[in-house]
């Protein structure tokens, strides 16, 4: 895997529309993760027709926040589910494991055998207030017609300077070239 903060070179040639999407946010930390998933919501929701939050079922969204401590074996903690099970029997092209995991565990998780393909980020540090803001401006960017890992690369660089403001997260472009698409007018 490479190191956090980086783009994993997987993009595939083509470019999937995402057509007003939904964004899920699935809470699997309990009360451990209320304060995180209030936050992304407050900085998220303006960007998305529907926002839909659990903590247990996976809402059927084309978005998905993740919050949940991956542990050693790759699984997700308190949960019969791992990523590969989301990904594979979900609807979201962008899944965002969205609190911090340590990279072995990620490194981990990234091993289940996965059946379709999506666009994946894990975090190691949200970077306090940086985290929400920085997917916010990701996700307008999108908006405006700019792919994801276009945008990642972007507001990423690999040379990080001291006014760097973005989460410390890897992007697995496994979906491709993601945008966003506001619907035909009738």
């Amino acid at each position: 895997m490479s190191p956090l903060g980086k783009l994993v070179s997987l993009v595939r040639p083509r470019k999937i529309a995402l057509r007003s999407p939904v964004i899920g946010l699935l809470n699997l930390l309990g009360a451990k993760g209320d304060a995180m998933v209030r936050e992304d919501r407050e900085h998220l929701a303006p960007l998305f027709v529907n926002v839909k939050t659990s903590g247990g079922i996976v809402p059927y969204c084309h978005v998905l926040f993740i919050y949940a401590d991956i542990d050693v074996a790759g699984q997700f903690v308190g949960s019969p589910l791992n990523l590969a099970d989301i990904v594979n029997g979900g609807n979201a092209t962008i899944v965002v494991v969205a609190s911090p995991n340590d990279a072995e565990a990620i490194e981990h998780c990234t091993r289940a055998k996965r059946t379709r393909e999506a666009n994946i980020v894990f975090t190691a540090d949200r970077g306090h207030a940086v985290f929400g803001p920085y997917f916010a401006k990701l996700f307008r960017m999108m908006w405006d017609g700019t792919s994801m890992p276009q945008a990642w690369a972007e507001l990423a660089p690999p040379q990080r300077s001291a006014t760097f403001a973005a989460p410390a997260a890897t992007l697995l472009a496994e979906a491709g070239h993601v945008v966003f698409q506001r619907p035909e007018p009738v």
